[in-house]
């Protein structure tokens, strides 16, 4: 089972960095035509979509997930639920959208919200869809899927900006990427809900379900509180600024968590009774996150400016130092959230809601400390917090599975070192080169030849894993 989960992981990793790359270069094309503005106009809506998906996604999808043996009675439950929620907070968004534009006194965000809550709806109708294609483990068809939606959706939004349409966009974006992605993983499972009913079924789910949901809730606030806060004292300008270095500085760390723990976690709950498979297959989860994650947001950090510069051109100058602390703040997402995939495989969704609850409410507290300041003061503080973040996650993750705070550092403590000296070396020679263009580029490559040389000296298990996987 180790060398399944192994293979699940590196499959997801490989087609992730398929996805991830094809919507960074969508991303990058965006941001070059639209103005700080823009995006700001958007984000502003950021916290209201999380905290209604948060009720939709995760409580009863993680729910059946876990479950060994589902029913069709368990995906009815989950079906209706999300469903009735959705339509809920998609009536609740629409007549709460003057309210919304008054609170951040602009009045474009009326539609804004009323279009882009379609979303909520669109996401619901395949919640289901989703979940068997994860426990069926059918990754491949999985990335084929979000690479295609995402690649279309792409080009609607770049025509739209290159049109002149601005923020719309944006929302056309994410309305295209939902019902493009709905659609093909219908036609993939072709599930359909039917009117049969367990109370049974549905009591298990929502024992579950529901302290994950809680979490979810939480987390969905806090990581999207900034947001709120930024958009209120300050300009849309502004939050477009923040949104765009914390939006890339974790675009890595978020895509390659989040799939890494989606893979892992049906493999995981296969086999959630028998310990030393599920505490081998997290070990070399954080592991593998950390050898190839850590060191690409290092780089980023080092090479921020020439990065800003060729990528997003001088207009977008300004997110420079958010970017670089925000670089190290996110680094270490992936990391809590196996740990937070794992309470959930051993079933400690209590403890997983304590634990969740105690960080953000420390995370909620440099928030008041910092916002009387400026945007960079409160970004100290969101890196700050990280420490402390992964310090209480680490320690309540020991309580749950035994795996000692020691065992965890002492499988990637090494990799930010070995990456902060290569990348250094990297940056040093290429400041020779006096065209940017080309000093970022010798950078990367320098950078990329001296770690993974440093990975196969040392016979990393994760530069041979992957290195075994590309010879096949």
């Amino acid at each position: 089972m180790l060398v399944s989960s192994t293979k699940s992981v590196f499959w997801s990793g490989i087609q992730q960095f398929a996805i991830s790359g094809s919507q960074f270069v969508i991303t990058i094309v965006i941001a070059r035509i639209l103005t700080p503005e823009d995006y700001g106009l958007v984000a502003m809506l950021t916290i209201f979509f999380a905290f209604t998906q948060a009720f939709i996604d995760s409580g009863l999808t993680g729910a059946l997930i876990q479950k060994k043996d589902h029913s069709q009675e368990d995906c009815n439950t989950v079906f209706y639920f999300n469903v009735i929620v959705s339509l809920m907070f998609y009536v609740l968004l629409f007549f709460s959208a003057p309210l919304i534009a008054r609170l951040y006194d602009n009045n474009l965000l009326i539609t804004l919200t009323r279009i882009y809550s379609l979303n909520l709806i669109i996401n619901a109708f395949v919640g289901v869809q989703r979940i068997l294609i994860m426990k069926r483990l059918m990754f491949k068809q999985l990335a084929v899927i979000t690479v295609g939606s995402s690649l279309v959706s792409g080009a609607v939004a770049i025509v739209m900006a290159y049109s002149g349409f601005g923020y719309w966009s944006l929302v056309a974006q994410a309305l295209t990427a939902s019902t493009i992605s709905g659609l093909l993983v219908y036609y993939t499972v072709h599930w359909a809900p039917t009117f049969s009913f367990s109370k049974e079924s549905a009591k298990l789910l929502f024992s579950f379900g529901l302290p994950v949901m809680f979490t979810s809730i939480i987390h969905a606030i806090y990581n999207n509180i900034y947001s709120l806060v930024i958009g209120l004292k300050y300009k849309a300008e502004d939050l477009g600024y923040y949104n765009r270095a914390a939006t890339f500085s974790s675009f890595i760390p978020i895509n390659a968590g989040n799939f890494v723990a989606q893979a892992l976690f049906p493999i995981q709950s296969l086999v959630q009774d028998e310990y030393e498979q599920v505490r081998a297959s997290y070990l070399n989860a954080i592991h593998t996150l950390a050898f190839f994650v850590i060191p690409i947001n290092i780089f980023v950090l080092i090479n921020a400016e020439d990065i800003i510069l060729v990528l997003l051109t001088e207009k977008w100058i300004v997110m420079k130092p958010f970017l670089q602390l925000l670089c190290i703040a996110s680094v270490w997402y992936p990391i809590l959230n196996m740990q937070n995939t794992t309470i959930k495989v051993f079933g400690s969704t209590r403890i997983l809601f304590l634990s969740e609850l105690l960080k953000k409410i420390l995370g909620i507290s440099v928030i008041f400390i910092t916002v009387n300041y400026n945007i960079l003061i409160m970004v100290w503080g969101l890196l700050f917090y990280s420490f402390i973040e992964l310090a209480i996650g680490s320690v309540f993750f020991q309580k749950v599975s035994n795996i000692s705070i020691r065992e965890q550092i002492k499988v990637y403590y090494y990799i930010p070192i070995a990456a902060i000296a290569f990348s250094l070396i990297a940056f040093f020679i290429s400041s020779l080169i006096s065209i940017m263009f080309y000093r970022l580029l010798i950078s990367g490559l320098l950078f990329v030849a001296l770690y993974g040389a440093w990975g196969l000296l040392k016979r990393d298990q994760a530069m041979l894993t992957l290195l075994g996987f590309i010879k096949r």
